[in-house]
């Protein structure tokens, strides 16, 4: 509850709280102009990205995404976005459906933050990384015997790997 001057019969008491009504009204503003420029400083990075359909764009796809099939030690060097691809339709305000090859084995409705606007002619054919074509050898087939296995320890814990044909 604020504090009314005059409220009080003591003087000292009044005072007192009057002086404490302007300090909490000092942190409010101060509280204020901290939180006005911390949201600038967050809004200095942002930006909309909006496409239309028929827009070509890039998504961002994962390249740490199944490695207990197998286990490559330089992904961190592999491309982050793939394609080109184009816009087919919008699900929403963030979501949009993008017209990707039948072998492509990812979801074609993607969040407007994992894509990035195409600029430049386009290629012939999109790149699109073997390992989500579903063309990879370790993917595509089934094997036919396993030869041999073995336990390993990867990232403490245990994994079991099959030496096939």
């Amino acid at each position: 509850m604020p504090y009314l001057p005059g409220e009080s019969n003591h003087t000292e008491v009044d005072r007192t709280l009057q002086r404490r009504e302007e300090m909490l009204k000092q942190v409010r503003q101060n509280l204020q102009k901290a939180q006005e420029r911390m949201k600038q400083l967050a809004d200095k990075g942002r930006f909309d990205r909006v496409f239309q359909v028929g827009d070509w764009v890039w998504p961002k796809l994962q390249a740490y995404r199944q490695m207990s099939v197998q286990y490559r030690a330089g992904v961190k060097l592999e491309p982050k976005y793939f394609g080109p691809f184009q816009v087919v339709d919008m699900i929403g305000p963030v979501a949009y459906k993008l017209k990707l090859p039948d072998s492509a084995q990812i979801h074609p409705t993607v969040h407007v933050s994992q894509l990035k606007g195409f600029v430049g002619t386009l290629p012939a054919f999109p790149y699109i990384p073997a390992w989500l074509q579903g063309t990879h050898s370790s993917v595509a087939r089934l094997p036919i015997k396993i030869l041999a296995r073995r336990i390993m320890k990867r990232r403490k814990v245990a994994a079991v790997q099959y030496l096939i044909p």
